[in-house]
């Protein structure tokens, strides 16, 4: 007796990628349906919430990211000194940027992730703008340059995010945490400049470095917030003011010992 046809078809089931029929144990003709190679299918079940990300977008190179990442950073700096924090969706973001949620999402998870990019973006530009003047032959004057980088140059929609990220820190703890680390920061390196001064003997040799940056940090975060609430502010003013200080405090002419007004000055 010549062998039959199987009527069972040997394949695993969903690997047609034709259509087509085959029988049952019966006999009957039945349907069988398209279905994609199991390969694809596997891929697309086992990425079901990446697998646009995998094949629907080139893979980017390194420096690609990174110039995306900023991309997406200076979009939400726009909409929060726009609309503020609470007020910006991602979605918002993501139309700022012009690109989908997916390409967004890839880098930053949530707007408070976009908020630690930005603080750390400024890190990294104040890290480097410290380390020019550190290397500068004439380092007072590099630190004169650098002031006016911070407190004039730069636009005023810089302070008006910085006194965002400033409010937004009194209610987050991993911001706070961020913006504190930037503080230290910033006293490091003024620190470290009033050193360098100090050693090529520009300042009085008793120089209180430690009390001397205090003033000096606590004049920056003043500035900053004044440039981002008033319109009218006198950028050029703040920048003379705050050197004057400098220099008076290196030269020994800032007392900053005393922690009380002098009697007569009390009302």
């Amino acid at each position: 007796m010549t062998p039959t046809r199987s009527t069972i078809d040997p394949s695993p089931p969903g690997s047609h990628i034709g259509g087509g029929r085959t029988r049952s144990r019966s006999g009957q003709q039945l349907s069988r349906r398209r279905l994609p190679c199991p390969g694809i299918l596997h891929h697309l079940l086992k990425n079901e919430r990446s697998f646009f990300i995998k094949i629907g977008m080139p893979r980017l190179s390194h420096h690609q990211q990174h110039e995306r990442r900023i991309h997406i950073l200076e979009a939400a700096c726009r909409c929060f000194t726009r609309d503020g924090f609470h007020r910006t969706s991602m979605q918002d973001i993501c139309r700022e940027a012009g690109v989908s949620p997916g390409g967004i999402y890839v880098y930053f998870p949530s707007k408070e992730a976009l908020i630690a990019g930005l603080i750390e973006s400024d890190r990294a530009e104040i890290a480097a703008a410290f380390s020019q003047a550190a290397m500068a032959d004439d380092v007072l004057r590099a630190v004169g340059a650098l002031a006016r980088h911070f407190f004039v140059d730069e636009p005023r929609e810089k302070s008006m995010i910085t006194l965002q990220i400033w409010a937004e820190s009194a209610r987050d703890p991993a911001i706070r945490a961020l913006c504190m680390s930037i503080e230290r920061d910033v006293r490091d390196h003024l620190i470290a400049l009033c050193q360098t001064l100090k050693r090529q003997g520009k300042t009085v040799p008793d120089l209180d470095i430690e009390g001397l940056v205090a003033v000096l940090t606590a004049m920056s975060d003043g500035i900053f917030k004044a440039r981002a609430l008033d319109d009218a502010f006198d950028s050029e003013q703040a920048l003379a003011g705050i050197m004057t200080v400098f220099r008076a405090g290196l030269a020994g002419h800032l007392d900053l010992s005393r922690t009380t007004p002098e009697p007569e000055l009390l009302p």
